[in-house]
């Protein structure tokens, strides 16, 4: 039986920081408003690390989308050129359940940093389990389903 929902039905292309040797530094998504997903679902993938260089990636949760009273969410372990780290692909999985809802923390926004040297690399956060289907699809130039 073929399933009748698509992916792209189901995963909302939410932010994208694009692959590019990025020097040092720090890269930000913009504020992601969770009222409308329960996961999301951040894909890091990192080429070529320079000498002595390292990448960090955190997610921050926020009140608004001017980023009111930020707060860390989680963190990757550091990856570093010392490491061996180059060429990782690392995944992070934000359920909206380890938001702080009490004091009403409504948005997500992820950094990506660069220490020391440039790292070849690239963010794709994907909304996954929306809370009322379907989900735009305006955010990817373009989709192709084999069905």
């Amino acid at each position: 039986m073929p399933y009748q929902e698509l992916d792209t039905e189901r995963m909302e292309l939410l932010a994208v920081i694009h692959p590019d040797l990025h020097g040092p530094g720090e890269y930000y998504t913009e504020w992601i408003n969770m009222a409308t997903r329960h996961k999301l679902f951040a894909i890091l993938l990192v080429g070529d690390i320079g000498q002595g260089g390292t990448v960090d990636l955190a997610a921050y949760e926020a009140q608004d989308d001017a980023g009111t009273g930020i707060q860390l969410l989680d963190a990757i372990t550091t990856l570093t050129q010392a490491g061996g780290d180059g060429d990782d692909a690392v995944a992070m999985t934000l359920r909206t359940e380890r938001m702080d809802s009490q004091n009403r923390y409504t948005h997500v926004r992820f950094r990506l940093v660069f220490t020391t040297a440039s790292a070849n690399a690239s963010l794709v956060v994907l909304g996954n389990v929306p809370r009322y289907a379907a989900v735009g699809q305006t955010a990817w130039t373009e989709t192709v389903d084999v069905v």
